[in-house]
């Protein structure tokens, strides 16, 4: 390569690093928002959930300014919990995040 391509290549990669600072300088000044996912296979077990809602308790504690949110991996524990009438089944962790 002669010398003058590699400072037009040069150029052009200064250039396109200069836009995305400019860019990311733009996207920096939104209010940047925090959450938490906090995923789990699952339980029935009342014992056991109590140890998986300590965990939420315990996050929120630790991020206060943070969302924070529970969802089960499992299908099947989450529609054995809804035939058992039980309020508040969290949701699979692709649920939580649409539009």
């Amino acid at each position: 390569m002669n010398m003058s391509f590699k400072s037009m290549i040069l150029a052009v990669t200064l250039v396109a690093v200069a836009f995305s600072g400019i860019a990311c300088a733009k996207e920096a000044k939104k209010e940047e928002k925090q959450a938490i996912l906090i995923t789990s296979f699952g339980t029935s077990m009342p014992s056991a959930r109590k140890a998986i809602d300590n965990l939420v308790v315990a996050a929120k504690k630790a991020f206060p300014g943070a969302e924070v949110r529970l969802a089960f991996t499992s299908n099947i524990i989450r529609r054995k919990l809804a035939r058992e009438g039980k309020k508040n089944v969290p949701p699979r962790p692709s649920w939580l995040w649409r539009s």
